[in-house]
């Protein structure tokens, strides 16, 4: 997030339902995008507990978080978006610009 580049976090755990469809989509699209930084959070990690603490994990998972502007801005996309290469892709560009 304190980097210059757009961040894309996947937020994710183990058991969720889609969870491993969705990592490996995730992955997919972050080799198209070498202008994001591209990271996979699972909630189940102690190194996790921080994160929740700022940004509240939300029980739906997984997700993608966006942001930008050194983490000024913020967008949340829904697993439907983030296994939809389409939409996802979309998201990517518009958060971008």
């Amino acid at each position: 997030i304190a980097q210059s580049k757009p961040a894309a976090i996947l937020i994710y755990a183990p058991w969720a339902d889609g969870a491993q469809a969705a990592v490996q989509a995730f992955n997919a699209m972050g080799q198209n995008y070498p202008n994001y930084n591209f990271v996979t959070m699972n909630i189940a990690t102690d190194e996790a507990k921080a994160f929740n603490k700022v940004y509240h994990i939300y029980p739906n998972l997984p997700y993608v978080l966006l942001f930008k502007d050194r983490g000024k801005i913020s967008r949340y996309l829904k697993q439907d978006c983030v296994m939809d290469s389409s939409c996802f892709s979309q998201k990517l560009d518009f958060f971008q610009n």
